[in-house]
């Protein structure tokens, strides 16, 4: 806004007024119009003072000098310019908007309806638009898609404005869109339009002239992009550039890229101001307009000293206006202290806090650290900032002056290391030059420390840190574990990256915490702070907080990992951190070997003791750093713990050794894991006084374990035994279903029926139960769980006896009906159904049933572990019976199914005598004959075997349970197969009859064995024969 009190006064700054001043003392007849654009004023002290707030800028701007628009920074639109409590709605307004063109702002934002993204400004024919980029784009990637967002930011607004052009009709030898291509050769539209009542002249509207005011501040690489890429739009390419800031000398002098003018000019400022000429050439023909920027000249001048001839009467009008504001202001700006004479911080490029220590930082930095009671304050040297003034009194508008931004106090509690980071990133990145060089204002102003840097180092340049003793009154170097309360702004603590990363997630030491933002403006810290001096002047001369060592070639280094901690170190990761290992060799236990003795594979427990001494003059900690996972050590009062690592340990595992006192741990060792051998393994206890030594391979006590390990039992049966066995199961279970099949098939064939398939699928299904106990047999020693174990166990005995039973009672039906049909020597009619012969036979296999049951109910089979005798450590596996009553039951059982094999094997040796041509019976008698053999002989040698030889046991099991299934099954449906196929190739014969399901060619060849009897013989046999029709066909 300007200091002037007197509009004639050599001394006055006029501000705006000036700035008006000079426009109108500038325009010329010729020039068609004058545009000018403010920039809201949130800087100064007449700003921050006035009772209006910011709010005075739309007073002034809007309300007094007519302005219809204005800019400002691009963090404009956010609260990191202004406090939560600062009121804006008064500089939100349709008709005085914010000229930004293409910043992000969301709806959810409150400015967003209050934007303009282009300025049409009718006097001048121009669109303005005001390019800015969004915060925190320090990063390479992230300026590189920044430009890339301006760039079509810029392209969608300059084709916005060609399509307004067009629809102007600036350039009618452009192809028209489908609409206006219609519009114009409509005959409906032109006879509407002549005749319409409320035709009116359509107002001649501007060919847009558009301009682009940037302050982008791109390096001048990208500048050459941003520029060539808008300079070459096919659409409407702008007419002008303005860069008021950044580094682009290539236009320090108007020049053209294509038909584009650009200007760049880097001595702008506050006081500053470029007046462009656009010099214009009006010709319809144009391709993109009807008016080319034909020169562009430009005037620099500045409000500091105002020409005499500018001062007209209105500009004395506008300094009485504006000089009565100022007196509201001032009457607002309370008295704060008194100060020796603060030295000017920023004028024109020169940046005095950039080069070093500067008074204005000092006081900044010992308000914040008096008023939260910190160790340490520190701010960037960007932030403060101003003219200074003498010495004297200082008021409320001069801090404001000195830092316009609405930052509040933040306090952090940060370790020396952490400090050290903090400093090290500032002294290394910042120019050290008091000029506006890039990253100058990375360097940080302290209060409550001592910085020494080496400017001529290229790295880390950090030499040392010292933290000021309010006890001692002297400065002492900066303990790296050492909690330090640090006080910073909120922009430091939250906005000026990455420098909030050094003080919220980079803090992660034990006791640190990470930045807490507070409400306190830091202008009232700042005034609260000299008013608690009471007079006192406070002395702006520098402290020497800030020293530049160039003798010093050393820089710090403590930064460390824990791949970085050298021998007889640790590394702590609560506090990030490399310690020494303590000395102690006369920490040791009682014994360095302990021997012990185990079985491979076994899960029994080997209990150890171990006795530990500290031989030290100091308390130790014990804590179990290195345990094999076969060793087991149970703390005082806690479960069973293995594989140890020190980092995961807790309290509750530690143990305290005064000196001179000793303590025995108790550990379990389990040979199951350890294969046949010695095993040797290192048991090792980190010694500790508060954290975990991991490291410190020196100062650790251990003790040897050494067992020896026996090979581990074959509990369990050879791979290739319980194949086998497998194998021979499929393979009987598969001819037992195969048949089964067949017989379901073939049952409607006569041949089949004549066989009763009632007794051949009882056979199938008996073969197909005791085939099956094969199963268990084969996978007991192999499932996991107990009880499951002894499911197997009980399944055994009940698929044998049920299939080896329903086999016997199937054959012993079978060849019981043949023996009461062809037993006697008289012909006689019998009839035997096949029911008949099943219930005569079913009283044992009931019997057996049932007698299961009780066995499985009262005292069934468990599976248990047994002892070799004289080999304790050898153990095989094995199903028996815990009781009486279970071995009872199973002898019972089992003389059931010996009684049940005697009586079919009498029913076969009865049937030897009838006739070779009834074949059923000789095959049945086989079949049962072979399965007698098979247990005389089997049961012997299976009894005889030795039970801790499983191995041999499970493979005659098999053997006979294999060949007693196939044996019946192959001796019996061999022959039925092959004869009903000579059947079947043979013809039909007319006297065929059925006796006992046996098949006869004729009678006469039927009855041959009796040809010699006499005729009543035959007839009798005839009658006997053709009853036998009417037996049933089951």
């Amino acid at each position: 806004m300007g200091r002037c009190y007197d509009a004639y006064d050599d001394s006055c700054k006029g501000g705006i007024a000036a700035l008006m001043a000079y426009a109108r003392n500038n325009t010329v007849d010729s020039d068609i119009g004058r545009l000018v654009l403010p920039r809201i004023d949130i800087e100064s002290s007449f700003v921050q003072m006035h009772p209006l707030d910011w709010s005075v800028n739309r007073l002034v701007l809007k309300d007094y000098f007519n302005f219809d628009v204005f800019w400002g920074v691009r963090s404009f639109t956010t609260q990191q310019l202004y406090s939560k409590e600062r009121d804006m709605s008064d500089l939100q307004s349709i008709d005085f908007p914010l000229l930004t063109s293409t910043i992000d702002i969301p709806i959810s934002n409150v400015w967003r309806q209050f934007i303009n993204d282009i300025h049409f400004h009718e006097a001048t024919g121009l669109a303005i638009m005001k390019v800015v980029r969004s915060r925190n784009d320090d990063e390479e990637e992230g300026i590189i898609n920044k430009l890339e967002k301006a760039i079509e930011s810029c392209k969608s607004l300059l084709t916005g404005i060609h399509q307004i052009n067009w629809q102007a009709g600036c350039f009618p030898q452009e192809e028209p869109t489908p609409y206006w291509s219609y519009m114009q050769s409509s005959t409906l539209w032109k006879n509407l339009s002549q005749s319409s009542s409320q035709q009116q002249q359509r107002p001649e509207h501007p060919c847009w002239i558009p301009v682009i005011i940037t302050g982008q501040g791109f390096d001048p690489p990208m500048m050459d992009t941003f520029v060539e890429a808008l300079a070459t739009y096919e659409k409407l390419p702008p007419a002008v550039i303005y860069v008021p800031r950044g580094k682009f000398e290539r236009f320090a002098t108007p020049g053209k890229v294509h038909n584009t003018w650009v200007y760049w000019n880097d001595n702008y400022g506050a006081e500053e101001f470029d007046q462009l000429r656009l010099h214009l050439r009006h010709d319809p023909s144009l391709t993109h307009t009807h008016n080319e920027v034909t020169e562009l000249t430009v005037t620099q001048d500045n409000t500091r000293k105002i020409d005499e001839q500018v001062k007209d009467e209105q500009f004395v009008r506008d300094i009485e206006f504006l000089k009565d504001l100022m007196v509201e202001a001032e009457n607002n700006d309370p008295l704060l202290g008194n100060t020796s004479e603060m030295l000017y911080t920023r004028e024109g490029k020169f940046r005095r806090c950039f080069g070093g220590e500067c008074p204005l930082g000092n006081l900044f930095t010992d308000a914040m650290r008096w008023r939260a009671q910190a160790d340490v304050a520190v701010i960037n040297s960007g932030g403060v900032r101003g003219s200074g003034w003498p010495a004297g009194e200082v008021r409320t508008s001069n801090i404001w002056d000195s830092f316009f931004f609405a930052n509040t106090l933040c306090e952090i509690l940060m370790s020396g290391l952490s400090l050290f980071r903090l400093f090290n990133y500032s002294t290394s990145l910042a120019s050290f030059e008091p000029w506006n060089f890039a990253d100058g204002d990375r360097l940080l102003q302290v209060s409550g420390a001592r910085i020494t840097y080496n400017t001529e180092l290229n790295t880390s340049r950090l030499i040392s840190m010292e933290i000021w003793n309010k006890e001692s009154q002297e400065y002492e170097p900066v303990d790296r574990l050492k909690i330090y309360k640090v006080a910073s702004t909120s922009w430091e603590c939250d906005g000026f990256a990455p420098v909030p990363d050094y003080l919220t997630t980079a803090l992660v030491m034990k006791g640190e915490r990470p930045a807490e933002i507070m409400d306190e403006l830091i202008q009232n810290v700042v005034g609260s702070y000299l008013k608690s001096l009471n007079g006192t002047v406070y002395d702006t001369s520098n402290q020497g907080r800030l020293i530049n060592d160039t003798d010093s070639l050393e820089a710090m280094d403590w930064i460390q990992t824990e791949a970085s901690c050298p021998f007889r170190t640790y590394w702590s990761e609560e506090y990030l951190t490399c310690f020494d290992c303590p000395d102690v060799s006369q920490v040791q236990f009682a014994e360095e070997t302990l021997d012990g003795e185990g079985v491979s594979g076994q899960d029994n427990a080997y209990p150890h003791q171990a006795t530990v001494v500290n031989g030290e003059n100091f308390t130790i900690t014990l804590l179990p750093k290195q345990i094999p996972s076969w060793i087991s050590w149970a703390p005082e009062g806690g479960a069973s713990v293995t594989s140890y690592d020190a980092a995961d340990t807790g309290t509750e595992d530690q143990v305290l050794l005064e000196p001179g006192q000793t303590h025995t741990f108790s550990f379990v060792a389990t040979s199951k894991d350890l294969d046949a051998g010695i095993a040797q393994a290192t048991v090792s206890f980190a010694i500790q006084d508060g954290g975990s030594y991991t490291g410190c391979s020196g100062d650790d006590v251990s003790f040897q374990v050494s067992m020896t390990v026996e090979p581990e039992p074959e509990l369990s049966k050879p791979e290739g035994s319980r194949y086998a066995g497998l194998v021979l199961m499929a393979i009987s279970c598969l001819m037992s279903i195969s048949f089964g099949a067949w017989v379901y098939w073939n049952r409607n064939d006569r041949v089949v029926q004549s066989l009763q398939p009632v007794f051949l699928i009882g056979l199938c299904v008996g073969t197909f139960i005791l085939c099956f106990s094969i199963l268990p047999l084969s996978i007991v020693d192999e499932l996991e769980k107990e009880s499951a174990r002894d499911h197997a166990c009980q399944a055994t005995p009940w698929l044998i006896v049920l299939g080896f039973n329903m086999i016997m009672s199937s054959l012993y039906a079978k060849l019981w009906r043949i023996n009461k049909l062809f037993g006697g020597n008289s012909f006689v009619r019998v009839a035997i159904t096949a029911r008949q012969a099943v219930i005569a036979t079913s009283a044992l296999f009931v019997t057996n049933l049932i007698l299961l049951g009780i066995w499985t109910i009262v005292d069934p089979l468990k599976w248990e572990i047994r002892h070799v005798p004289g080999e304790e450590w050898n153990q095989y596996g094995a199903c028996s019976n815990v009781g009486p009553a279970g071995q009872g039951l199973y002898a019972t059982i089992f003389v059931l199914t010996m009684i049940n094999l005697v009586l079919a094997s009498h029913q076969a040796f009865k049937a030897h005598n009838i006739s070779d041509e009834f074949s059923e019976s000789t095959s049945l008698g086989f079949a049962v004959f072979t399965s007698a053999q098979i247990v005389v002989v089997g049961l012997p040698i299976l009894f005889l075997i030795s039970e801790d030889n499983p191995d041999a046991q499970y493979l005659l099991q098999t053997m006979m349970i294999f060949a007693i299934s196939t044996s019946g099954l192959l001796l019996i449906f061999v022959p039925i197969i092959l004869h009903q196929r000579e059947r079947q190739r043979q013809p039909r014969a007319t006297g065929r009859v059925q006796v006992s399901g046996i098949a006869a060619s004729t009678m006469l060849s039927l009855n041959s064995n009796h040809a010699r009897s006499n005729m009543s013989e035959m007839s009798c046999m005839s009658s006997h024969l053709t009853s036998s029709r009417g037996f049933p066909q089951e």
